[in-house]
């Protein structure tokens, strides 16, 4: 009896993605223990990560150290949170405050793991570059220039599509959706 199309994320943003498979039962149940499988490791290297950047000595690490301690924890805290996505179900009733209330609990924390993924990416590339690491083949057109615009691109990607879903929980939509 499962209508993609009645869904409240459906009717807030007028199309259907991802979520409005992973939202419902029985998919909701099994996504739920793989995610609980992906966050232990993950918090895991995001750790290890903060212990192999704070062991350098070279002083070229040291503003990376500095943004570790502050990125560190807040991934950490974010990635293990994520599972709230599976918890606070999107299911209430459009329209209501209630039903809105039920669709921000559940993006909060989707949001809040696309930052952590997003200051991962910035570790990511700066210790490489710091490194000087690329691995072949791309060490051949991967500069650290342009790891630094894939960064740049990840943030303004992050900030659009954050915009984007909270213009929509506003109620003033950053765009029309309901055309093609």
């Amino acid at each position: 009896d499962f209508v993609p199309e009645e869904t409240f994320i459906y009717k807030l943003f007028h199309f259907n993605h991802t979520c409005t498979q992973l939202d419902f039962n029985p998919s909701r149940t099994i996504a739920a223990l793989i995610i609980m499988l992906h966050t232990m490791p993950l918090n895991l290297f995001v750790i290890c990560h903060y212990f192999r950047v704070q062991s350098h000595t070279n002083p070229i690490f040291a503003n990376l150290k500095k943004f570790s301690k502050i990125a560190t924890p807040l991934q950490f805290i974010v990635f293990t949170y994520f599972y709230m996505v599976f918890v606070n179900a999107p299911d209430g009733e459009y329209g209501t405050q209630e039903g809105l209330n039920k669709f921000i609990l559940h993006y909060i924390p989707y949001m809040s793991w696309q930052l952590g993924m997003l200051l991962m990416a910035i570790q990511q590339c700066w210790y490489i570059s710091l490194k000087r690491m690329v691995p072949a083949p791309f060490n051949a057109f991967v500069t650290p220039e342009l790891m630094y615009q894939y960064c740049q691109l990840l943030c303004v990607l992050f900030v659009i599509y954050t915009w984007f879903c909270w213009s929509f929980i506003a109620g003033s939509p950053a765009w029309d959706t309901t055309s093609g």
